[in-house]
């Protein structure tokens, strides 16, 4: 496993909350035929396809993917600011 890889890994596996959104992001990039995606979203996030993802931006996208997830189910209700 490459030093990048490892980092994201080591991580993604210190917050067990995220665990489960990462393998569903996983088995995503599999059937999504990993490189072309994966390839896009290195170029939207730094500019360059051949970049490694930072640690920290992996786990801010993996807990977004989370909530944004469960607010799509309905699992979550966001509450608006200037409602009450």
């Amino acid at each position: 496993m490459r030093g990048g890889a490892l980092a994201v890994v080591a991580a993604v596996a210190r917050r067990p909350r995220l665990w489960g959104e990462a393998l569903r992001q996983v088995r995503l990039l599999a059937r999504r035929g990993g490189g072309e995606w994966l390839r896009f979203r290195l170029v939207t996030a730094y500019g360059d396809p051949q970049r490694r993802p930072e640690p920290a931006d992996v786990v801010t996208w993996l807990a977004w993917s989370r909530r944004f997830r469960a607010l799509d189910s309905g699992q979550l209700h966001y509450r608006w600011p200037w409602r009450r």
